[in-house]
């Protein structure tokens, strides 16, 4: 083997090294979730239950409710609302909730689903509760058609 060919294959080596240590570090990266969490605590993007609870009162967190919603957590602060808090966001978000406007009987069954199929708990006498509220204040609503648009300013086009 030459001088020539040796350096080449000298060179090659030196790029495969440094191209395996790259992708070595690519996929530590992505297996760890890179490196955003060294750099600073992540903020929670979903309230933890205990903030959106019952103080040791058992009176709601006043000043997280304005105009009955309860900031938070965007649901309707009413009734057996922190009950609804304390079973339901245990799990899953109060976005899931709004989003799925059920009757009372939909809503029960699908405590039932979850209890088979996601480990949900015996809510024993607060699923009545529950389903009430839910029943009451995520119901499905009858629209129609959409509003009429409100143009406050009319233009020409040219």
């Amino acid at each position: 083997m030459n001088s020539g060919s040796f350096k080449k294959l000298e060179h090659a080596l030196t790029w495969l090294k440094w191209w395996m240590t790259g992708l070595v570090a690519l996929v530590l990266v992505g297996a760890f979730g890179g490196v955003d969490h060294l750099l600073e605590p992540k903020k929670e993007s979903v309230p933890k239950v205990r903030d959106m609870a019952k103080t040791n009162s058992g009176d709601l967190f006043v000043a997280d409710v304005e105009n009955g919603i309860h900031i938070p957590s965007g649901m309707i602060a009413e009734g057996d609302f922190g009950v609804v808090l304390q079973n339901c966001l245990a799990c899953h978000s109060s976005k899931l909730i709004i989003q799925n406007r059920m009757n009372a009987e939909s809503w029960r069954k699908t405590i039932r689903w979850m209890q088979e199929t996601q480990n949900l708990w015996d809510l024993g006498e607060n699923e009545d509760k529950i389903v009430a509220y839910l029943g009451k204040h995520y119901a499905p609503i009858k629209t129609g058609r959409r509003k009429p648009l409100v143009v406050e300013e009319w233009y020409t086009i040219e």
